[in-house]
C-alpha cells in the first residue's frame, strides 16, 4: 500500500479511517491517520521505503508552513490597510497634488499646480485647453532648471479644462507632465482589501496612490 501526493483522493482499507472526497485537500490529522495506517496494513516481508514517510511528511510541513505564511500576511496587510485609511481620514480639508490634465474651476478661478521637467528646459510653456479642446490661453513660464516648477494660470470662466506643458530642450519641444493643485473634500475607505478614494474639489474621486504632495 502506499501514500499518494497531497491533494489527492485517498482510499485506505483499514477500518476506521474515513475516506477524504474527491480532489480535497488533506489536513494534518487526516494525513497523520493514512499513514498510521499505511504502516499498520504493509506487508512485514516486503515493508514500504521509509525514505517516502520522510517524503510525505516533508511535503505536509510545507504546507503547514505556507499556510502560516499566507497568515501572517494577511494580518500584515489588514494593519498597513487600517493605518493607510486612518490617515487618509486626516487629509480632508489638505491642499494636495495629484498628476493629472483635466480640472472643473469656478468664476474668474485658477488652477494651480507644477510642472515636471527631467532637464533644463530653456523655455516652459503651460496651454490651457478649453471643453471643445480649443486652445484659450498660454502661460509662459520662461527657461528653468530640471526639477517641479509651480504654476498659476491666468483667471479662467467657470467650466472644465484640459492643461498641457511643454519644454524646450536644445531646440525640441517636448511634452512634460503636470501635477495639479486640489483641495480633498473626502475620503472614502470601501474595506474588503481595495484602496480607499479621495474625492478631489474639481477633479472628482481618484485611488489615495494618486497623490504625488500633501500641503503646498
Amino acid at each position: 500500500m502506499s501514500i499518494t501526493g497531497i491533494g489527492q483522493s485517498q482510499q485506505p482499507s483499514s477500518a476506521g479511517v474515513q475516506e477524504a472526497k474527491p480532489n480535497d485537500a488533506l489536513d494534518k490529522s487526516q494525513f497523520l491517520t493514512l499513514l498510521l495506517a499505511q504502516i499498520e496494513n504493509q506487508d512485514p516481508l516486503n515493508p514500504q521505503d521509509s525514505s517516502e514517510f520522510t517524503t510525505q511528511l516533508a511535503q505536509i510541513t510545507s504546507v503547514e508552513n505556507l499556510e502560516s505564511i499566507n497568515k501572517q500576511i494577511s494580518g500584515l496587510t489588514s494593519s498597513l490597510q487600517l493605518s493607510q485609511s486612518l490617515n487618509a481620514k486626516a487629509l480632508v480639508g489638505e491642499n494636495v497634488l495629484v498628476q493629472g490634465s483635466s480640472m472643473s474651476v469656478q468664476d474668474d478661478g485658477k488652477i494651480t499646480g507644477e510642472v515636471s521637467v527631467a532637464a533644463n528646459s530653456e523655455a516652459l510653456t503651460l496651454n490651457i485647453y478649453g471643453a471643445n479642446k480649443q486652445l484659450v490661453d498660454q502661460v509662459e513660464l520662461g527657461a528653468s532648471a530640471a526639477g517641479n516648477i509651480d504654476f498659476s494660470t491666468n483667471s479662467l470662466e467657470a467650466g472644465t479644462y484640459t492643461v498641457t506643458a511643454t519644454a524646450l530642450v536644445n531646440g525640441e519641444r517636448y511634452n512634460v507632465p503636470i501635477n495639479l493643485a486640489a483641495k480633498v473634500d473626502s475620503v472614502t475607505i470601501p474595506g474588503n482589501g481595495q484602496e480607499s478614494t479621495v474625492s478631489l474639489a474639481g477633479i472628482g474621486e481618484l485611488p489615495l496612490s494618486s497623490i504625488r504632495k500633501i500641503g503646498n
